[in-house]
């Protein structure tokens, strides 16, 4: 919506571009004549905002965090997918993948949890087991 001396403004440029065609002898009738076109522009501008949607923008704060349903399904069948093919590995290469990705664990901290000799071991043992993985989940 506009201002209101904005409004005033254009009312008043196409009165003095129309002065030649409209009728007026007395100041009071020009008086009249801004009073009516301004109030017609205030109410033409409500018109406009009523049939016109207001234009706002979300902030990023008010982004929405919930998944729609079929990321939801998408993720699921993922999921299922995941622990299908995990459940087809040998036990210690289902330790390396849940140690690594599921618990978070460091490549030292891994390699505790593995028994491994150092975090060099621990790293080739989840790349293996990741490879194995990987694999498995072409046949499920």
């Amino acid at each position: 919506m506009l201002d209101t001396g904005d409004i005033v403004s254009t009312v008043a440029a196409a009165t003095v571009r129309q002065l030649s065609h409209l009728a007026i002898s007395r100041s009071s009738e020009l008086a009249a004549y801004l009073r009516t076109a301004i109030d017609n522009a205030i109410r033409s501008q409500w018109r406009r905002s009523d049939r016109a949607p207001l234009n706002t923008t979300l902030g990023e704060s008010f982004a929405g965090d919930e998944t729609s349903p079929l990321d939801r399904l998408i993720g699921a069948e993922r999921l299922r997918r995941y622990e299908a093919a995990l459940q087809r590995l040998e036990a210690h290469e289902r330790e390396a993948i849940v140690g690594r990705f599921e618990f978070a664990y460091g490549y030292d901290e891994l390699a505790r949890f593995l028994g491994k000799p150092s975090a060099g071991a621990a790293r080739v043992a989840v790349h293996r087991a990741v490879k194995r993985l990987t694999e498995q989940a072409r046949h499920v």
